[in-house]
């Protein structure tokens, strides 16, 4: 089981994405491994999940995962909290501490339990993606409109320290 996966899913759930189609994908193969939890059994059905279906099976993978949802509602808090452009969650990543580490589009920031451990430096003039995990390093993209034709440059950040290993830092 894929435990950043979950945690994925069930911060976007809480984001107010839709997410009952997935739930059930990933539920069902949790259980094609051999494995179940009660309350997977609502997302095993042929039909949609209904809301409270939806929340029964994403309580059931939390505890399944042994997710505290109260520690990832506040992380989601924190986020939202913190982005100065709108909330595009495909720019985190789950590290492997299951901290979560986002872009608000100018810098990193990593969050446990609703509260930050660290933030890098200004990385970007105005946006980034792709963020990935790659050992204990977080890589990406960034816009940087420094000294090349091509506005796009790649950085890495360290995961632990949030250290900006590879890319270029914006001073203010």
């Amino acid at each position: 089981m894929n435990r950043r996966r979950c945690v994925d899913l069930l911060l976007r759930r809480i984001a107010g994405l839709h997410v009952k189609t997935e739930l059930k994908i990933l539920i069902n193969e949790i259980i094609d491994n051999g494995e179940y939890y009660e309350g997977f059994d609502l997302a095993v059905t042929s039909s949609d999940l209904t809301d409270d279906q939806e929340a029964i099976a994403a309580n059931a993978l939390a505890s399944f995962a042994s997710i505290d949802l109260q520690d990832l509602l506040q992380s989601a808090d924190y986020i939202k909290a913190n982005l100065i452009c709108s909330v595009d969650w495909d720019v985190l990543v789950i590290t492997d501490d299951n901290d979560i580490a986002f872009a608000d589009g100018l810098r990193l920031h990593r969050v446990v339990n609703g509260s930050r451990r660290w933030r890098t430096p200004r990385i970007s003039y105005d946006g980034m993606w792709d963020l990935e995990l790659k050992g204990n390093r977080i890589c990406g993209l960034a816009y940087s409109a420094i000294g090349d034709d091509d506005p796009i440059a790649s950085f890495e950040v360290d995961a632990a320290t949030g250290k900006v290993l590879i890319g270029s830092v914006i001073e203010p």
